[in-house]
């Protein structure tokens, strides 16, 4: 039996019962949908028009798109969407696909998705100060959007400013405190900025995996800068390496300026040199390690038995991390988040309303994975599985 076999079975029933009492205590109440007297979320027009929704992202990114269809079936549910289906024939990251579908056949008496209100910077700093810029001036001048969901880092550091008053909702963001877009849980900064906050998300996810492993040393890759630092979560693992007492063993990759391809591969050669040298591996949301892209990158660490932790959820799973925390597709995040979106529509200021929200965490677990490097999940783990992958 190997070191990370004895530490496996070691941790096992340390683990089962960490795993127990951490998502006991993540559950927290979810937006319900019920109508609330204080806070109406019933739909209503805006003057007999449909409100008038545009999107800005600073990437194409999976779970961006996740987002996007997890607010649309919010909406659907609180009645403020007819029911129809978003196809799932594109690409995972392709936003403009599915806001485009949006365009032509997701509209309604309530709500207009805003043809050309879509803007993308696609990773690229130059392009990026000129979307900033064509948004901005959209927003502040012409006066025909009414809300606009901010996905990401770069998207709610652009729009959290004072160059603009339309209601902003941003999503998808790994830190948006520490990022600098809102000044903290309870207060944005701005009337009409909302960003949902779970401050804790990524230790939860650390001590998991840790309570399951029991580890002595922990690889990361990230692009060494601010960004790139939250992206991959360093603060929280560096915080959680001193208290829990494991090594963070670190390579640094840059994340723009790079085609894709270029990512991916020196992602995979970072890989290889972290499998000689670490017990576990922890996925962050560097573009080389998209979900799209960990089939060809996971390799090395595959090839010497390293599980895998993928802080941003069960698509990474799917496509052969080991573990994650399952976000029930996001359908809570979704329903509570079309519940902040109906509020503002009637008037709430975005900044008024709470912006934390902690949805319950359950396993996802990729078997086929787990049997490629030696690993069989003790029983308890796999009966609080929300996701479990062949």
């Amino acid at each position: 039996m190997s070191i990370k076999q004895l530490r496996a079975c070691r941790g096992s029933i340390v683990g089962c019962c960490g795993i127990l009492i951490i998502l006991i205590s993540c559950f927290s109440f979810a937006y319900s949908g019920q109508k609330d007297k204080k806070n109406p979320i019933d739909p209503v027009t805006n003057r007999n028009k449909p409100w008038r929704i545009g999107y800005y992202e600073g990437g194409p990114y999976a779970n961006y798109v996740a987002h996007l269809r997890a607010v649309v079936a919010g909406l659907q549910k609180i009645g403020w969407l007819n029911d129809f289906t978003v196809p799932d024939k594109w690409a995972p990251e392709d936003a403009k696909s599915v806001w485009d579908f949006l365009c032509a056949e997701g509209g309604g008496k309530y709500i207009e998705f805003v043809q050309d209100a879509f803007w993308s910077a696609d990773w690229d700093n130059e392009h990026r100060e000129k979307t900033r810029s064509s948004a901005l001036i959209r927003l502040r001048e012409k006066g025909d959007i009414d809300l606009i969901l901010a996905m990401g880092t770069w998207a709610g550091q652009d729009l959290a400013c004072n160059e603009h008053a339309v209601p902003t909702i941003v999503l998808s963001t790994s830190d948006p405190i520490g990022a600098g877009i809102i000044k903290s849980a309870e207060e944005s900064g701005y009337r009409h900025v909302h960003a949902r906050v779970d401050e804790d998300k990524y230790k939860r996810q650390i001590r998991l995996y840790y309570d399951i492993f029991s580890f002595a040393s922990l690889g990361v890759v990230y692009e060494n800068s601010p960004e790139g630092r939250l992206y991959s979560n360093i603060p929280d693992l560096q915080e959680m390496a001193a208290e829990l007492d494991f090594e963070l063993v670190e390579r640094h990759v840059p994340d723009i300026g790079l085609s894709d391809e270029e990512c991916v591969q020196m992602v995979k050669a970072a890989y290889k040199e972290l499998a000689e040298m670490v017990d576990v591996q922890w996925i962050g949301a560097h573009r080389g390690e998209s979900p799209q892209y960990l089939p060809q990158t996971l390799q090395p660490l595959l090839d010497r038995g390293i599980p895998t932790w993928a802080a941003e959820g069960a698509e990474c799973v799917k496509n052969g991390a080991l573990m994650s925390t399952s976000r029930m597709n996001l359908s809570d995040v979704g329903v509570w988040t079309a519940g902040i979106i109906a509020q503002v529509l009637r008037g709430t200021a975005p900044g008024d309303l709470s912006q934390f929200f902690r949805h319950p965490d359950a396993i996802a677990i990729n078997m086929t994975t787990a049997r490629k490097i030696g690993y069989v999940p003790p029983p308890g783990i796999l009966e609080i599985a929300d996701e479990i992958y062949e």
